[in-house]
């Protein structure tokens, strides 16, 4: 009896040990490729000569972080009629789709952009007086942290109606055509929570822009 009491719970164990395995190979299985593992062929993608319309999905890692700092933000310009404290940066992945050739995910870090309220708020008047509600995020400053994306490692994400939509796109690749430097520019969709948002995609102006446009590394004076 006890013969086949043993036998029964090594049956048992072996059936449990299989189950954890195939879990294991589940997950395995679904391993995530980041942009700066992908092989030669692929990373051609990402070479600052080819850059193109792309696909972007987003995933905040601290969403209770990520909302404690939005609403510091609204604080302040509440407050202030705009920002002046350093915004906070909070962890976070993108995927990146390019034009279904290639799914990968970039290690990001992220914070709101913007000093007022056109950047954060969810209602605004169209150009009829009608009201929108197209947003839940506010405009994204976006900083790569272990590769780049068309030799971008910091880029900016505008709510189109603060650059006046597509105005910006036109400017910017007006003055590329007239051989002046300017941050290359392009509309994008953006995937979050299962919704899908409309940003404006824009480099900074930085080393990496200067470098992309034949410049010599030096001091970058702006003005507003």
């Amino acid at each position: 009896m006890s013969f086949f009491i043993n036998f029964k719970r090594k049956i048992n164990f072996l059936i449990f040990f299989l189950i954890l395995l195939n879990i294991n190979n589940l997950y395995a299985s679904e391993e995530i490729l980041f942009c700066k593992d992908i092989g030669y062929k692929d990373s051609k993608l990402l070479n600052p000569k080819n850059f193109q319309k792309i696909g972007l999905e987003l995933e905040i890692l601290n969403n209770r972080k990520w909302s404690k700092s939005l609403l510091n933000n609204l604080i302040q310009i509440n407050e202030n009629n705009g920002i002046v404290k350093k915004r906070q940066k909070i962890d976070a992945l993108i995927n990146i789709n390019f034009d279904k050739k290639l799914n990968c995910k970039l290690r990001v870090k992220i914070r709101a952009h913007g000093d007022y309220y056109d950047h954060y708020v969810n209602v605004y008047r169209d150009g009829t007086g009608n009201l929108k509600k197209p947003y839940i995020l506010p405009s994204l400053r976006v900083e790569i942290n272990e590769t780049h994306l068309f030799g971008i490692t910091e880029f900016i994400l505008f709510k189109p109606v603060t650059r006046y939509h597509d105005n910006e796109i036109f400017v910017s690749t007006f003055f590329e055509a007239l051989g002046l430097k300017s941050p290359r520019s392009m509309n994008v969709q953006l995937d979050y929570n299962e919704k899908k948002y409309n940003f404006i995609f824009q480099e900074v102006i930085n080393k990496e822009f200067l470098e992309n446009s034949s410049l010599v590394e030096s001091a970058i004076y702006s003005g507003d």
